[in-house]
């Protein structure tokens, strides 16, 4: 960001003119800058899908361990015993 904030305007947020040099295949500043946003958008929603991912499965085995560890309780306890 600090970058594209230092280009003149004119190099910023126009095409560049015949006789100056392009910043990328003619690409002006913020094209560049947007490109470059748009590939951290990207990594980031593919990091959060990941720790979604992540996430949802430790929350099943969890699940699975206290639906297994109680539901044998539940199944051994007596005719007035105390729920927990």
């Amino acid at each position: 960001m600090g970058a594209y904030l230092r280009l003149p305007r004119t190099r910023a947020d126009t095409v560049p003119l015949a006789d100056t040099v392009p910043l990328e295949g003619g690409k002006t500043g913020r094209d560049l800058l947007l490109e470059q946003l748009e590939l951290l958008l990207n990594a980031v929603q593919d990091i959060l899908d990941s720790a979604f991912q992540t996430g949802g499965r430790e929350l099943l085995t969890h699940q699975r361990f206290l639906e297994d560890r109680f539901q044998q309780v539940s199944a051994r306890k007596k005719p007035g015993d105390l729920d927990l």
